[in-house]
């Protein structure tokens, strides 16, 4: 079980790092998403393909196209059901 420990290093009133010694780990909050950080991006895609290991095999053109096929059959299935209904009653 992973039990921290809060650092006395505080942003704004939050706490931002924590620390087990005892276990040897240590963690920050860090938000490389942001504009503001030089680099963040690379940062990201770093960490997802070089550590992570995600492997980008999907594209969001992809992605939209399977929300969309998912909302339609979803519409047409309420929908159906919603007809079903109205008729049987």
């Amino acid at each position: 079980m992973l039990v921290c420990v809060s650092l006395p290093v505080r942003t704004q009133g939050a706490i931002v790092a924590i620390e087990n010694s005892s276990k040897n780990i240590y963690g920050f909050q860090f938000h490389p998403e942001v504009a503001h950080t030089e680099m963040g991006m690379e940062m990201i895609k770093h960490f997802l393909l070089s550590i992570a290991g995600v492997v980008p095999d999907w594209s969001m053109t992809q992605v939209v196209e399977e929300q969309e096929r998912l909302i339609a059959t979803t519409v047409s299935v309420r929908l159906l059901m919603y007809v079903f209904v109205c008729v049987c009653v």
